[in-house]
């Protein structure tokens, strides 16, 4: 099973969206290749191309695959590159006999949609005229029932691997070792999002409060689970709002950073009182600002996810 979600603390994964629980059996007469097939019986006898999920893990290319086959004709995959994890972070899971391996995200992953294609032979010796069936890959923003919203938004993803791949796991692990990834071991427990809320958002005097906030909700479900009204009652109470700018970057910064961190009443106090302890220090203060820098504010925009980005400092040249 594959399932993408965020972890709202170093024990908690939120699940928004799971695929359906397959189960594997062994394929032909090599017992190192597994199918991953649908538990309806009557399907797997029908055709053993339906409903089948694989992960593979591509070294040589950097880059994880999970690909989610619906039937025959309807085929999704999805790659994630080993530089859009989280430090290469891997969170293993054992319960029982089935493994859990738990990725967590930086950059959204690509993700392509197949349909077999029929390509005319150039010498049709058979007379037929079928030709050769060819499976194209497509660029698309849903992954079978997963719709664009959780692929731009998720933080983490979830492998379960069924324990006839006990044999793999140890050697996958060391393999990802050496391809300088770190293995944590834990037991997080899961809650799954039965229903999408809007976001909650504060009501901000100044654009620059409101465009700091923007950007730390466009960091996706990390941050967004974790939105409660005693975090929007803190913002909203406080009377400067360029503090309240800063203090909004400085959490981002500690997002982006960190694979999980919590935001809570306690932290937004915490780094409040910093903030407070040295507002006297301005770097952001105009007369320090050199001639030929300007600072700008981006939007990172991708086919499945908007990130907007705090101030940067960048050249301005004059005509």
């Amino acid at each position: 099973m594959v399932s993408l979600g965020a972890f709202t603390s170093p024990g908690r994964y939120m699940c928004h969206w799971k695929s359906q629980r397959a189960r594997a059996r062994l394929v032909g007469n090599d017992n190192d290749f597994l199918d991953f097939l649908d538990y309806d019986d009557d399907e797997v006898e029908r055709n053993t191309v339906q409903a089948s999920l694989m992960a593979g893990f591509e070294y040589d290319n950097d880059v994880i695959t999970v690909s989610w086959t619906e039937s025959a004709a309807v085929r999704w995959r999805m790659e994630i590159s080993f530089d859009s994890l989280a430090d290469r972070v891997v969170l293993v899971k054992r319960d029982g006999s089935v493994n859990h391996l738990y990725l967590f995200i930086v950059n959204q992953p690509k993700v392509y949609r197949g349909a077999p294609q029929h390509r005319r032979r150039l010498l049709d010796f058979d007379g037929d005229g079928d030709g050769d069936v060819e499976m194209t890959w497509e660029r698309d923003v849903s992954f079978g029932s997963c719709d664009s919203h959780v692929i731009g938004s998720f933080n983490a993803i979830h492998l379960e691997i069924d324990s006839m791949e006990n044999g793999n796991i140890d050697g996958q692990l060391q393999r990802l070792s050496r391809h300088s990834f770190t293995i944590y071991v834990g037991s997080p427990e899961t809650a799954e999002v039965t229903a999408r809320t809007a976001v909650q958002w504060p009501r901000f005097e100044t654009f620059e409060a409101t465009y700091a906030w923007y950007c730390l909700i466009t960091r996706g479900f990390k941050v967004t689970d974790q939105v409660s009204d005693d975090v929007i009652d803190f913002l909203q109470e406080a009377e400067d709002e360029v503090l309240v700018a800063r203090l909004l970057y400085t959490i981002g910064d500690a997002f982006d950073n960190c694979c999980v961190v919590s935001l809570c009443l306690a932290t937004l106090q915490r780094e409040w009182d910093t903030l407070l302890q040295y507002r006297d220090v301005d770097d952001d203060n105009e007369d320090q600002q050199l001639e030929h820098l300007v600072k700008v504010r981006r939007l990172l925009l991708t086919p499945t996810a908007l990130r907007a980005l705090y101030l940067a400092n960048t050249w301005s040249a004059t005509a």
